[in-house]
């Protein structure tokens, strides 16, 4: 399905970081995981003809399940779909991949207190009616709760009116964790073991893991990571990759789309890949939204 990673043994490449003739793994969009989120909202009546206040001073843990901090919201938001149905964009939402055109309405409130009136929200041209276009819609909306540390989502709902006597003072409940569904073929690399000056080359990717297009301006990590876990096992785990690696070695990459794998920093040096457990290979971004590598690919050693 997909062939993962494809080394050249080519002749001297430009140099990144002053290693001529390096061997290059050159990644393109056939050759790295691709995974897939799913979130399952809580559901949520309201009447909205009345003071319905929605109450987050609960939660404890964000849809990635991450520890949220003190002010863990500082923006909610609430948008209703103009033909999908409100969960195919929850979807969207938690890939990076929603598009405004697909919305009939979007309306934010800025959190005070942990919480938000539904009559506190406004639209983008500032009307404010948005608890009347609720009752009038007939369709399930969404609402999203907005993590300050790093634009994150620390909940999602689905919104629905029509509930005469419904409870005012809703108070929200941690959103369960995304599922995450991967979708990989078998490696097939031939890397030298204990060879740390491989370069590395990704000017071909045009979309990211999660299928949405490539930003090469987002990515400001290289990371490489070993694992004990098996190479079915570990990409479940993309949200919190941390928890299972033993492992872990960074670089800072800027927009230039090579790197060179010696330049690797981590508790101790990068000496190159051997044939334990399971390696590989990513590159990330510290101001996106999602914990989930942009791209993340295998490494296998030469038997």
């Amino acid at each position: 399905m997909y062939a993962l990673v494809q080394l050249l043994a080519c002749g001297p490449a430009d140099s990144v970081d002053g290693a001529p003739g390096a061997a290059v793994i050159r990644v393109t969009d056939a050759e790295q995981l691709h995974y897939e989120a799913a979130v399952d909202p809580s559901r949520v009546a309201v009447d909205a003809s009345q003071e319905v206040r929605f109450d987050w001073s609960g939660l404890f843990e964000d849809v990635y399940g991450r520890p949220l901090g003190e002010e863990a919201v500082s923006e909610a938001w609430v948008f209703a779909p103009s033909d999908d149905e409100i969960g195919v964009l929850l979807d969207a939402m938690v890939n990076e991949r929603l598009d405004m055109a697909s919305l009939s309405v979007f309306a934010t409130c800025i959190a005070s207190d942990s919480s938000c009136l539904l009559r506190d929200f406004r639209l983008l041209d500032g009307a404010a009616d948005v608890p009347e276009r609720l009752a009038a819609s007939g369709v399930a909306w969404g609402l999203v709760l907005v993590n300050p540390a790093d634009g994150g989502l620390a909940g999602v709902y689905e919104l629905a009116a029509g509930a005469p006597g419904a409870e005012l003072n809703v108070q929200l409940t941690p959103t369960a964790p995304l599922s995450v569904r991967t979708e990989a073929g078998e490696a097939v690399v031939d890397v030298p073991a204990g060879e740390p000056a491989l370069r590395v080359e990704w000017d071909a990717i045009t979309v990211d893991a999660a299928g949405a297009p490539f930003e090469a301006g987002l990515v400001d990590e290289l990371f490489v990571v070993h694992s004990a876990l098996g190479a079915d096992e570990l990409p479940s785990h993309l949200l919190d990759l941390a928890s299972v690696t033993d492992t872990r070695w960074g670089m800072p990459v800027g927009r230039h789309p090579a790197a060179d794998l010696a330049a690797l920093t981590g508790e101790e040096p990068f000496s190159g890949f051997d044939d334990t457990g399971t390696w590989w290979l990513g590159l990330s971004c510290s101001g996106c939204a999602t914990p989930a590598p942009r791209l993340l690919t295998r490494v296998e050693v030469a038997r």
